[in-house]
Protein backbone atom coordinates (compact mmCIF):
# COMPACT_ATOMS: atom_id res chain seq x y z
CA UNK A 1 0.00 0.00 0.00
CA UNK A 2 1.33 3.44 -0.96
CA UNK A 3 1.10 6.21 1.61
CA UNK A 4 0.14 9.70 0.53
CA UNK A 5 2.83 12.33 1.01
CA UNK A 6 0.84 14.03 3.78
CA UNK A 7 0.39 10.81 5.75
CA UNK A 8 4.03 9.86 5.26
CA UNK A 9 5.15 13.23 6.62
CA UNK A 10 2.88 12.82 9.63
CA UNK A 11 4.25 9.33 10.35
CA UNK A 12 7.88 10.40 10.12
CA UNK A 13 7.23 13.53 12.20
CA UNK A 14 6.07 11.15 14.90
CA UNK A 15 9.53 9.54 14.70
CA UNK A 16 11.37 12.87 14.78
CA UNK A 17 13.40 11.94 17.90
CA UNK A 18 14.24 8.43 16.71
CA UNK A 19 17.33 8.85 14.53
CA UNK A 20 17.83 5.12 13.91
CA UNK A 21 14.32 4.72 12.49
CA UNK A 22 14.66 7.88 10.42
CA UNK A 23 17.98 6.72 8.99
CA UNK A 24 16.42 3.41 7.96
CA UNK A 25 13.75 5.35 6.05
CA UNK A 26 16.47 6.78 3.81
CA UNK A 27 16.82 3.36 2.19
CA UNK A 28 13.15 2.75 1.30
CA UNK A 29 12.77 4.89 -1.81
CA UNK A 30 13.33 8.46 -2.98
CA UNK A 31 10.10 9.82 -1.50
CA UNK A 32 10.74 8.28 1.91
CA UNK A 33 14.32 9.48 1.78
CA UNK A 34 13.28 13.05 1.01
CA UNK A 35 10.76 13.21 3.85
CA UNK A 36 13.21 11.61 6.31
CA UNK A 37 15.90 14.13 5.37
CA UNK A 38 13.43 16.97 5.91
CA UNK A 39 12.61 15.68 9.40
CA UNK A 40 16.26 15.08 10.37
CA UNK A 41 17.54 18.42 9.12
CA UNK A 42 14.72 20.41 10.64
CA UNK A 43 16.76 20.32 13.85
CA UNK A 44 19.97 18.36 13.19
CA UNK A 45 21.63 19.66 16.38
CA UNK A 46 19.59 17.40 18.62
CA UNK A 47 21.21 14.33 17.07
CA UNK A 48 24.82 15.46 17.42
CA UNK A 49 25.42 13.45 20.62
CA UNK A 50 22.99 10.61 19.98
CA UNK A 51 24.17 8.96 16.78
CA UNK A 52 27.29 7.26 18.11
CA UNK A 53 29.53 9.43 15.93
CA UNK A 54 31.82 11.67 17.97
CA UNK A 55 32.40 13.83 14.88
CA UNK A 56 28.68 14.29 14.15
CA UNK A 57 28.57 17.94 15.19
CA UNK A 58 31.64 18.81 13.12
CA UNK A 59 30.17 17.03 10.10
CA UNK A 60 26.84 18.85 10.45
CA UNK A 61 28.51 22.23 10.73
CA UNK A 62 30.93 21.51 7.88
CA UNK A 63 28.05 20.52 5.61
CA UNK A 64 26.27 23.80 6.35
CA UNK A 65 29.47 25.78 5.78
CA UNK A 66 29.76 24.22 2.32
CA UNK A 67 26.56 26.09 1.34
CA UNK A 68 28.17 29.52 1.70
CA UNK A 69 27.52 31.31 -1.61
CA UNK A 70 30.27 32.56 -3.93
CA UNK A 71 29.72 36.15 -2.82
CA UNK A 72 30.46 35.21 0.80
CA UNK A 73 33.45 33.09 -0.19
CA UNK A 74 34.89 36.01 -2.16
CA UNK A 75 34.47 38.37 0.80
CA UNK A 76 36.23 35.93 3.10
CA UNK A 77 38.92 35.22 0.51
CA UNK A 78 39.99 38.85 0.82
CA UNK A 79 40.67 38.08 4.49
CA UNK A 80 42.76 35.01 3.58
CA UNK A 81 39.89 32.62 4.36
CA UNK A 82 39.77 30.03 1.58
CA UNK A 83 36.73 27.74 1.69
CA UNK A 84 37.13 25.06 -0.99
CA UNK A 85 34.30 24.15 -3.29
CA UNK A 86 32.87 20.68 -2.75
CA UNK A 87 33.34 18.19 -5.60
CA UNK A 88 29.63 17.63 -6.23
CA UNK A 89 26.59 19.56 -5.02
CA UNK A 90 24.61 17.99 -2.14
CA UNK A 91 21.46 16.09 -3.01
CA UNK A 92 19.35 18.31 -0.73
CA UNK A 93 19.30 21.94 0.33
CA UNK A 94 20.17 21.23 3.97
CA UNK A 95 20.31 24.91 4.95
CA UNK A 96 16.83 25.47 3.57
CA UNK A 97 15.50 22.59 5.66
CA UNK A 98 16.83 23.99 8.96
CA UNK A 99 14.18 25.42 11.24
CA UNK A 100 16.44 25.93 14.28
CA UNK A 101 19.20 28.57 14.42
CA UNK A 102 21.26 28.42 17.61
CA UNK A 103 23.66 31.19 18.66
CA UNK A 104 26.23 28.68 19.95
CA UNK A 105 26.25 26.70 16.69
CA UNK A 106 26.96 29.84 14.69
CA UNK A 107 29.97 30.49 16.89
CA UNK A 108 31.13 26.91 16.35
CA UNK A 109 30.93 27.48 12.59
CA UNK A 110 32.93 30.69 12.97
CA UNK A 111 35.58 28.78 14.90
CA UNK A 112 35.79 26.05 12.25
CA UNK A 113 36.16 28.55 9.41
CA UNK A 114 38.68 30.79 11.18
CA UNK A 115 40.93 27.88 12.18
CA UNK A 116 40.52 25.35 9.36
CA UNK A 117 40.42 27.60 6.30
CA UNK A 118 42.74 30.41 7.35
CA UNK A 119 45.83 30.97 5.20
CA UNK A 120 48.84 32.20 7.15
CA UNK A 121 49.78 35.55 5.66
CA UNK A 122 51.25 37.20 8.74
CA UNK A 123 54.68 35.57 8.77
CA UNK A 124 56.27 38.62 7.28
CA UNK A 125 55.05 40.84 10.09
CA UNK A 126 57.32 41.44 13.04
CA UNK A 127 55.28 40.02 15.90
CA UNK A 128 57.67 41.48 18.44
CA UNK A 129 56.58 44.95 17.45
CA UNK A 130 53.70 45.94 19.73
CA UNK A 131 52.04 48.07 17.05
CA UNK A 132 52.14 45.18 14.57
CA UNK A 133 50.69 42.84 17.20
CA UNK A 134 47.84 45.25 17.82
CA UNK A 135 47.10 45.48 14.11
CA UNK A 136 47.09 41.69 13.84
CA UNK A 137 44.63 41.38 16.75
CA UNK A 138 42.35 44.04 15.27
CA UNK A 139 42.51 42.35 11.89
CA UNK A 140 41.66 38.96 13.36
CA UNK A 141 38.72 40.42 15.28
CA UNK A 142 37.38 41.98 12.10
CA UNK A 143 37.82 38.70 10.24
CA UNK A 144 35.79 36.90 12.92
CA UNK A 145 33.14 39.59 12.62
CA UNK A 146 32.94 39.13 8.84
CA UNK A 147 32.71 35.34 9.09
CA UNK A 148 29.86 35.66 11.55
CA UNK A 149 28.00 38.11 9.32
CA UNK A 150 28.28 35.80 6.31
CA UNK A 151 27.04 32.77 8.27
CA UNK A 152 24.02 34.67 9.55
CA UNK A 153 23.32 35.89 6.00
CA UNK A 154 23.45 32.27 4.81
CA UNK A 155 20.70 31.24 7.21
CA UNK A 156 18.55 34.36 6.93
CA UNK A 157 18.49 34.15 3.14
CA UNK A 158 18.27 30.37 3.02
CA UNK A 159 15.81 29.42 5.79
CA UNK A 160 12.26 30.41 4.82
CA UNK A 161 10.74 28.20 7.51
CA UNK A 162 12.76 29.20 10.59
CA UNK A 163 10.82 28.36 13.77
CA UNK A 164 13.45 28.67 16.50
CA UNK A 165 16.05 31.41 16.97
CA UNK A 166 18.62 31.90 19.72
CA UNK A 167 19.74 35.53 19.30
CA UNK A 168 22.40 36.98 21.62
CA UNK A 169 24.91 38.61 19.25
CA UNK A 170 25.15 42.33 19.98
CA UNK A 171 27.31 42.93 16.90
CA UNK A 172 24.95 41.08 14.55
CA UNK A 173 21.69 43.07 14.28
CA UNK A 174 19.82 40.22 12.60
CA UNK A 175 16.42 41.90 12.13
CA UNK A 176 18.12 44.56 9.97
CA UNK A 177 19.65 41.96 7.63
CA UNK A 178 18.22 41.71 4.13
CA UNK A 179 15.67 38.90 4.09
CA UNK A 180 14.95 39.07 7.82
CA UNK A 181 11.29 39.96 7.23
CA UNK A 182 10.68 36.66 5.46
CA UNK A 183 12.94 34.53 7.68
CA UNK A 184 11.59 35.68 11.07
CA UNK A 185 7.96 36.23 10.13
CA UNK A 186 6.69 32.93 11.53
CA UNK A 187 9.11 32.31 14.40
CA UNK A 188 7.61 30.04 17.04
CA UNK A 189 10.31 30.42 19.73
CA UNK A 190 12.85 33.17 20.40
CA UNK A 191 15.71 33.29 22.92
CA UNK A 192 17.22 36.73 23.53
CA UNK A 193 18.49 39.07 26.27
CA UNK A 194 18.65 42.76 27.13
CA UNK A 195 22.27 43.05 26.01
CA UNK A 196 20.70 43.57 22.60
CA UNK A 197 20.03 47.22 21.87
CA UNK A 198 16.42 48.41 22.31
CA UNK A 199 16.39 49.43 18.64
CA UNK A 200 17.32 45.90 17.55
CA UNK A 201 14.54 44.37 19.64
CA UNK A 202 12.10 47.02 18.44
CA UNK A 203 12.90 46.09 14.83
CA UNK A 204 12.35 42.43 15.71
CA UNK A 205 8.96 43.43 17.13
CA UNK A 206 8.01 44.96 13.77
CA UNK A 207 8.80 41.70 11.96
CA UNK A 208 8.01 38.94 14.42
CA UNK A 209 4.55 39.01 16.05
CA UNK A 210 3.51 35.35 16.13
CA UNK A 211 5.79 33.99 18.85
CA UNK A 212 4.32 31.34 21.12
CA UNK A 213 7.43 30.99 23.29
CA UNK A 214 9.77 33.80 24.40
CA UNK A 215 12.80 33.16 26.61
CA UNK A 216 14.76 36.13 27.97
CA UNK A 217 17.93 34.52 29.27
CA UNK A 218 19.38 37.67 30.85
CA UNK A 219 17.03 40.54 31.63
CA UNK A 220 19.35 43.20 33.05
CA UNK A 221 17.18 46.32 32.85
CA UNK A 222 13.81 47.68 31.73
CA UNK A 223 14.51 47.48 28.00
CA UNK A 224 11.89 49.37 25.95
CA UNK A 225 12.63 47.29 22.87
CA UNK A 226 11.99 44.05 24.75
CA UNK A 227 8.79 45.49 26.21
CA UNK A 228 7.55 46.31 22.72
CA UNK A 229 8.50 42.84 21.46
CA UNK A 230 6.46 41.26 24.26
CA UNK A 231 3.52 43.60 23.82
CA UNK A 232 2.94 43.06 20.09
CA UNK A 233 2.82 39.26 20.23
CA UNK A 234 -0.49 37.72 19.18
CA UNK A 235 0.01 34.08 20.25
CA UNK A 236 2.33 34.25 23.27
CA UNK A 237 1.68 31.35 25.66
CA UNK A 238 5.10 30.67 27.22
CA UNK A 239 7.31 33.35 28.79
CA UNK A 240 10.57 32.86 30.69
CA UNK A 241 12.53 35.75 32.21
CA UNK A 242 15.81 35.37 34.11
CA UNK A 243 16.52 38.68 35.85
CA UNK A 244 20.05 39.99 36.33
CA UNK A 245 19.36 43.36 37.96
CA UNK A 246 19.83 44.47 41.55
CA UNK A 247 18.07 46.48 44.23
CA UNK A 248 20.44 49.47 44.20
CA UNK A 249 18.13 52.44 44.99
CA UNK A 250 20.66 54.87 43.56
CA UNK A 251 20.37 53.47 40.07
CA UNK A 252 16.88 53.81 38.59
CA UNK A 253 17.94 51.69 35.61
CA UNK A 254 17.81 48.66 37.90
CA UNK A 255 14.52 49.39 39.63
CA UNK A 256 11.46 47.33 38.83
CA UNK A 257 10.97 46.55 35.16
CA UNK A 258 7.71 48.47 34.96
CA UNK A 259 7.71 48.85 31.17
CA UNK A 260 8.33 45.12 30.68
CA UNK A 261 5.81 44.27 33.41
CA UNK A 262 3.20 46.41 31.67
CA UNK A 263 3.83 44.61 28.40
CA UNK A 264 3.53 41.21 30.10
CA UNK A 265 0.22 42.22 31.67
CA UNK A 266 -1.31 42.59 28.19
CA UNK A 267 -1.06 38.78 27.95
CA UNK A 268 -2.58 38.10 31.36
CA UNK A 269 -5.51 36.19 29.86
CA UNK A 270 -3.50 34.06 27.44
CA UNK A 271 -0.22 33.16 29.19
CA UNK A 272 -0.25 29.50 30.24
CA UNK A 273 3.44 29.05 31.17
CA UNK A 274 5.47 31.57 33.17
CA UNK A 275 9.00 31.03 34.45
CA UNK A 276 10.83 33.71 36.41
CA UNK A 277 14.12 33.62 38.25
CA UNK A 278 17.57 35.08 38.59
CA UNK A 279 18.69 37.39 41.38
CA UNK A 280 16.27 40.34 41.18
CA UNK A 281 13.01 39.32 42.82
CA UNK A 282 11.40 42.75 42.48
CA UNK A 283 11.86 42.90 38.71
CA UNK A 284 8.28 41.93 37.84
CA UNK A 285 5.82 43.05 40.55
CA UNK A 286 3.89 40.16 42.17
CA UNK A 287 0.66 42.03 41.43
CA UNK A 288 1.40 41.60 37.71
CA UNK A 289 2.04 37.86 38.05
CA UNK A 290 -1.17 37.47 40.07
CA UNK A 291 -3.23 38.55 37.04
CA UNK A 292 -2.30 35.45 35.00
CA UNK A 293 -5.61 33.75 35.72
CA UNK A 294 -5.23 31.03 33.07
CA UNK A 295 -1.70 30.04 34.08
CA UNK A 296 -1.01 26.30 33.95
CA UNK A 297 2.73 26.22 34.75
CA UNK A 298 4.53 28.46 37.25
CA UNK A 299 8.26 28.01 37.84
CA UNK A 300 10.16 30.23 40.27
CA UNK A 301 13.94 29.98 40.46
CA UNK A 302 14.90 33.05 42.49
CA UNK A 303 17.86 32.81 44.83
CA UNK A 304 15.92 34.12 47.79
CA UNK A 305 12.47 34.54 49.29
CA UNK A 306 9.56 34.69 46.91
CA UNK A 307 6.56 34.54 49.24
CA UNK A 308 5.02 37.71 47.76
CA UNK A 309 4.47 35.89 44.46
CA UNK A 310 2.44 33.11 46.13
CA UNK A 311 0.88 35.02 49.02
CA UNK A 312 -2.13 36.48 47.24
CA UNK A 313 -2.12 34.85 43.80
CA UNK A 314 -4.86 32.47 42.69
CA UNK A 315 -4.35 30.32 39.62
CA UNK A 316 -7.41 28.07 39.22
CA UNK A 317 -6.01 26.33 36.10
CA UNK A 318 -2.53 25.62 37.51
CA UNK A 319 -1.03 22.22 36.62
CA UNK A 320 2.64 22.60 37.54
CA UNK A 321 4.30 24.46 40.43
CA UNK A 322 8.10 24.35 40.62
CA UNK A 323 10.13 26.41 43.08
CA UNK A 324 13.86 25.75 42.83
CA UNK A 325 16.54 27.26 45.06
CA UNK A 326 14.02 29.34 46.99
CA UNK A 327 12.88 29.85 50.54
CA UNK A 328 9.22 30.36 51.32
CA UNK A 329 7.20 29.95 54.53
CA UNK A 330 5.31 26.67 54.37
CA UNK A 331 2.07 28.29 55.50
CA UNK A 332 2.11 30.51 52.39
CA UNK A 333 2.70 27.49 50.15
CA UNK A 334 -0.17 25.66 51.88
CA UNK A 335 -2.49 28.62 51.38
CA UNK A 336 -1.49 28.92 47.73
CA UNK A 337 -2.15 25.23 47.01
CA UNK A 338 -5.50 25.52 48.76
CA UNK A 339 -6.57 28.26 46.34
CA UNK A 340 -5.86 26.25 43.18
CA UNK A 341 -8.64 24.60 41.23
CA UNK A 342 -7.79 20.94 41.80
CA UNK A 343 -5.86 20.46 38.54
CA UNK A 344 -2.30 20.43 39.91
CA UNK A 345 -0.22 17.57 38.48
CA UNK A 346 3.23 18.46 39.81
CA UNK A 347 4.58 20.20 42.93
CA UNK A 348 8.35 20.41 43.11
CA UNK A 349 10.53 22.59 45.34
CA UNK A 350 13.84 22.66 47.15
CA UNK A 351 13.00 20.40 50.07
CA UNK A 352 15.84 22.00 52.03
CA UNK A 353 14.07 25.32 52.06
CA UNK A 354 11.16 24.71 54.47
CA UNK A 355 11.76 25.06 58.20
CA UNK A 356 8.29 24.87 59.81
CA UNK A 357 8.30 21.15 60.61
CA UNK A 358 5.05 21.37 62.60
CA UNK A 359 3.17 22.44 59.44
CA UNK A 360 4.12 19.38 57.40
CA UNK A 361 1.01 17.35 58.44
CA UNK A 362 -1.19 20.28 57.35
CA UNK A 363 0.72 20.45 54.07
CA UNK A 364 0.01 16.76 53.42
CA UNK A 365 -3.65 17.21 54.34
CA UNK A 366 -3.90 20.10 51.86
CA UNK A 367 -2.36 18.00 49.09
CA UNK A 368 -4.82 15.18 49.81
CA UNK A 369 -7.76 17.57 49.75
CA UNK A 370 -6.82 19.87 46.86
CA UNK A 371 -4.66 17.85 44.45
CA UNK A 372 -6.54 14.70 43.35
CA UNK A 373 -4.84 14.72 39.93
CA UNK A 374 -1.25 15.12 41.11
CA UNK A 375 1.39 12.96 39.36
CA UNK A 376 4.60 14.23 40.97
CA UNK A 377 4.93 15.47 44.56
CA UNK A 378 7.59 16.72 46.96
CA UNK A 379 6.88 16.00 50.63
CA UNK A 380 8.33 14.51 53.85
CA UNK A 381 7.94 11.30 55.82
CA UNK A 382 8.01 10.72 59.56
CA UNK A 383 6.18 7.87 61.25
CA UNK A 384 4.78 10.21 63.91
CA UNK A 385 2.82 11.97 61.17
CA UNK A 386 2.04 8.88 59.13
CA UNK A 387 -1.75 9.48 59.20
CA UNK A 388 -1.51 12.61 57.05
CA UNK A 389 1.06 10.98 54.77
CA UNK A 390 -1.33 8.08 54.19
CA UNK A 391 -4.07 10.51 53.30
CA UNK A 392 -1.98 11.78 50.40
CA UNK A 393 -1.34 8.34 48.91
CA UNK A 394 -4.94 7.22 49.37
CA UNK A 395 -6.50 10.39 47.95
CA UNK A 396 -4.07 10.96 45.07
CA UNK A 397 -4.59 7.85 42.97
CA UNK A 398 -2.68 9.25 39.96
CA UNK A 399 0.53 9.87 41.91
CA UNK A 400 3.52 8.31 40.10
CA UNK A 401 6.60 10.20 41.30
CA UNK A 402 7.34 10.91 44.97
CA UNK A 403 10.23 13.02 46.25
CA UNK A 404 10.33 12.34 49.99
CA UNK A 405 12.69 13.61 52.66
CA UNK A 406 13.21 13.27 56.36
CA UNK A 407 12.24 16.14 58.67
CA UNK A 408 15.21 18.48 58.72
CA UNK A 409 16.08 22.16 59.08
CA UNK A 410 18.95 24.20 60.50
CA UNK A 411 18.00 23.58 64.14
CA UNK A 412 16.70 20.03 64.26
CA UNK A 413 16.15 16.88 62.27
CA UNK A 414 14.24 13.65 62.61
CA UNK A 415 15.62 10.76 60.61
CA UNK A 416 13.05 8.93 58.53
CA UNK A 417 13.08 5.14 58.57
CA UNK A 418 12.99 3.21 55.29
CA UNK A 419 11.46 0.12 56.93
CA UNK A 420 8.63 2.24 58.36
CA UNK A 421 8.15 3.82 54.94
CA UNK A 422 7.77 0.39 53.30
CA UNK A 423 5.40 -0.77 56.06
CA UNK A 424 3.29 2.31 55.34
CA UNK A 425 3.20 1.52 51.62
CA UNK A 426 2.08 -2.04 52.34
CA UNK A 427 -0.65 -0.82 54.71
CA UNK A 428 -1.94 1.57 52.07
CA UNK A 429 -1.99 -1.16 49.43
CA UNK A 430 -4.10 -3.33 51.76
CA UNK A 431 -6.57 -0.48 52.22
CA UNK A 432 -6.85 -0.02 48.46
CA UNK A 433 -7.93 -3.68 48.15
CA UNK A 434 -8.85 -3.95 44.45
CA UNK A 435 -6.40 -1.27 43.33
CA UNK A 436 -2.68 -0.74 43.69
CA UNK A 437 -0.45 2.28 44.04
CA UNK A 438 0.58 3.85 40.74
CA UNK A 439 3.80 5.07 42.32
CA UNK A 440 6.79 3.90 40.31
CA UNK A 441 9.49 6.49 41.07
CA UNK A 442 10.84 7.35 44.52
CA UNK A 443 13.51 9.88 45.45
CA UNK A 444 14.82 9.70 49.03
CA UNK A 445 16.34 12.91 50.40
CA UNK A 446 18.38 13.62 53.52
CA UNK A 447 19.35 11.13 56.22
CA UNK A 448 17.32 7.95 56.60
CA UNK A 449 17.69 4.92 58.80
CA UNK A 450 17.67 1.95 56.48
CA UNK A 451 18.16 -1.77 56.18
CA UNK A 452 17.71 -3.22 52.75
CA UNK A 453 16.28 -6.58 53.79
CA UNK A 454 12.72 -5.23 53.93
CA UNK A 455 13.20 -3.27 50.72
CA UNK A 456 14.32 -6.46 48.97
CA UNK A 457 11.26 -8.35 50.23
CA UNK A 458 8.97 -5.55 49.09
CA UNK A 459 10.54 -5.50 45.64
CA UNK A 460 10.26 -9.30 45.39
CA UNK A 461 6.54 -9.12 46.23
CA UNK A 462 6.01 -6.55 43.48
CA UNK A 463 7.77 -8.80 40.99
CA UNK A 464 5.65 -11.80 42.01
CA UNK A 465 2.51 -9.71 41.47
CA UNK A 466 3.80 -8.73 38.01
CA UNK A 467 3.91 -5.07 39.01
CA UNK A 468 6.33 -2.90 37.08
CA UNK A 469 9.75 -2.40 38.69
CA UNK A 470 10.44 0.81 40.58
CA UNK A 471 12.89 3.60 39.79
CA UNK A 472 14.82 4.60 42.92
CA UNK A 473 17.04 7.57 43.71
CA UNK A 474 19.09 7.92 46.89
CA UNK A 475 20.66 11.29 47.68
CA UNK A 476 24.26 11.67 48.78
CA UNK A 477 23.20 12.39 52.36
CA UNK A 478 21.05 9.25 52.41
CA UNK A 479 23.98 7.12 51.27
CA UNK A 480 26.49 8.77 53.63
CA UNK A 481 24.31 7.80 56.60
CA UNK A 482 24.75 4.13 55.61
CA UNK A 483 28.52 4.04 55.27
CA UNK A 484 28.79 1.27 57.80
CA UNK A 485 27.09 -0.97 55.25
CA UNK A 486 29.88 -1.62 52.75
CA UNK A 487 27.65 -3.77 50.57
CA UNK A 488 25.01 -1.09 49.91
CA UNK A 489 26.05 -0.34 46.33
CA UNK A 490 26.42 -3.99 45.39
CA UNK A 491 23.01 -4.75 46.92
CA UNK A 492 21.31 -2.00 44.93
CA UNK A 493 23.04 -3.06 41.72
CA UNK A 494 21.99 -6.64 42.44
CA UNK A 495 18.37 -5.51 42.77
CA UNK A 496 18.65 -3.81 39.39
CA UNK A 497 20.28 -6.81 37.72
CA UNK A 498 17.50 -9.05 39.03
CA UNK A 499 14.86 -6.79 37.50
CA UNK A 500 13.59 -5.57 40.87
CA UNK A 501 14.61 -1.99 40.04
CA UNK A 502 14.17 -0.31 36.67
CA UNK A 503 16.39 2.75 37.12
CA UNK A 504 18.85 3.43 39.92
CA UNK A 505 20.56 6.74 40.69
CA UNK A 506 22.86 7.52 43.62
CA UNK A 507 24.16 10.98 44.48
CA UNK A 508 23.67 13.92 42.14
CA UNK A 509 21.49 13.62 39.04
CA UNK A 510 19.15 15.81 37.04
CA UNK A 511 15.86 13.92 36.84
CA UNK A 512 14.52 10.51 35.91
CA UNK A 513 13.35 10.35 32.33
Amino acid sequence: MLLSLEILKEVLEYLQDDLISLMSCLLVNRQWSQVAVEVIWKDPWKFQYRCGNKNAKLEILSMLISFLPKESRDILKERDIIIPQIDSPPMYDYVGLCQFLEFSNVHEMVKIISTSFKCDSTDSLNSSNSRSSTLICDSEAYTIYLIKQEIYKLFINGCPKLKYLSFHDVDAPLPFFEGAENCFLNLYELHCDTKLLPGTLYRMAQICQNLERLIVDECCYDNDGLATLIEVQKKLRYLKIITKGNDDPGNSRYNRYLRIAGAISTHAQTLTNFIIGGNFIKAIPPVTIATFENLQTLKITFQGKHEDILKYATFPQLRVLECDRVTSPLDILIGFIGRTGGFIEKISFDINAVSELSLIPLYNQTIARCCPKIHSLTTWFNYDDVTEFKQVLLACSELQHLIVGSYENEDEHYDANLDEFIITLEEIEKELVSESLNLSRYEFRFIWQARFTMLEKYLQKRKEKCQKPLSLYFSSSFISSLREDNDIFSKLEQFKNEGLIKDLEIGEYSEFK
